[in-house]
């Protein structure tokens, strides 16, 4: 069974996917890392030169790719369940990693932006739609914010 691990950009995904492989043996699989490796590009560039939509279709051709895998730990891309149709593609047991608004925003406002967010409004616009599609997501959920 695959543990997939899902939250807001910069909550902690890849860094708890990494400790829980760790500790259950499991092997490891970053989603962004796998675009990247795919592409030839970070996905930061994928956006900025081809455009959000076509990332979001290879989020969806690497989903469909992974749907096979058992027994690893799955770190996501922080909008890669916001289509609701993405959310059956894997299976196994969802887990919604969380943090404040607060620590998020610190960390994902530090430069460079990332390729889908110009400033502070555009990260509550974000934000805001974001953690509503995440609360639609049966998981189990993870409350990171001690650890900041």
């Amino acid at each position: 069974m695959n543990l997939i691990l899902f939250g807001f950009k910069s909550v902690g995904k890849t860094t708890v996917g990494k400790m829980l492989a760790v500790q259950t043996g499991l092997p490891f699989i970053d989603f962004d890392t796998c675009i990247e490796k795919r592409y030839g590009l970070p996905c930061r560039e994928i956006v900025l030169t081809k455009g959000e939509p076509a990332f979001r279709a290879m989020e969806v051709e690497m989903l469909h790719e992974l749907r096979h895998v058992d027994n690893h730990i799955i770190a996501l891309g922080g909008g890669t369940l916001i289509p609701e149709q993405n959310r059956t593609i894997l299976k196994g047991t969802y887990v919604y990693l969380v943090a404040s608004k607060e620590t998020l925003k610190k960390r994902v406002l530090t430069p460079p932006l990332p390729s889908f967010i110009k400033d502070e409004a555009d990260f509550e616009k974000i934000y805001c739609h974001r953690i509503a599609e995440y609360e639609k997501i049966p998981a189990i959920r993870l409350d990171l914010e001690m650890y900041n």
